[in-house]
């Protein structure tokens, strides 16, 4: 039985990377589930995507052109509070920017040069699993993706 794809929203303002993402979460081709990926380049393009479409996970990157660092996540976070937040970033001090995103409410913190296609993809339905744990409750109709990890 086929099942609809991960709806996943990348706020990332660097254009290979977003290609790096969009081939990674590709491939391998007929692997279940698949991923659909929409982008938005700056903070603001992404909120207002937020606000009009649902995404079963978003990926933020901690330095775009209009906010940088925490305000970024807390930004995502109040407007997809229902939706798992993974934050990557080329920041130097990865352990403390980690520590402080997740506390804020991220489920996951992805340093760029280090991710691969098998870990983005895995941490992206760890993140589902983890917010429908959290919850307490059975994930909505949109976002069948739970016990795919």
């Amino acid at each position: 039985m086929d099942s609809p794809p991960i709806r996943v929203l990348a706020i990332e303002d660097d254009i290979d990377y977003l290609e790096i993402l969009r081939l990674s979460l590709e491939e391998p081709k007929g692997a279940e589930p698949t991923f659909d990926l929409d982008t938005a380049v700056r903070l603001a393009e992404g909120l207002k995507k937020l606000g009009t479409r649902h995404y079963d996970a978003v990926l933020v990157d901690m330095g775009l052109p209009d906010g940088a660092g925490l305000e970024v996540v807390s930004a995502v976070l109040r407007a997809a509070p229902d939706t798992p937040v993974l934050v990557s970033t080329n920041y130097g001090d990865e352990s403390s920017m980690a520590r402080a995103a997740l506390s804020l409410g991220a489920q996951d913190f992805m340093i760029k040069a280090s991710s691969n296609s098998r870990q983005l993809k895995r941490s992206i339905r760890a993140a589902i699993e983890l917010m429908a744990s959290r919850r307490g409750r059975a994930v909505r109709a949109e976002s069948p993706h739970v016990g795919r990890v």
